[in-house]
């Protein structure tokens, strides 16, 4: 493992466990909003979308 990914996971861990122990000191607490809505919207963008014959080839290509 590369020595930023091990300092990285430790801040991560440590960051987690300070959470646990009190939710208030998170980054998200004070966000408030319906994260519901955003689902449904993308449901109904994902139900209009057509595939051509160009875009399965560009995925083809890039999928490999």
């Amino acid at each position: 493992m590369n020595v930023f990914m091990l300092i990285g996971l430790f801040y991560l861990l440590r960051y987690v466990k300070k959470i646990q122990a009190d939710p208030e000191k998170s980054l998200m607490y004070a966000v408030v909003g319906d994260f519901t809505k955003s689902n449904a919207d993308d449901q109904n963008i994902n139900a209009n979308t057509d595939l051509s014959w160009r875009t399965i080839l560009t995925l083809a290509l890039f999928i490999g």
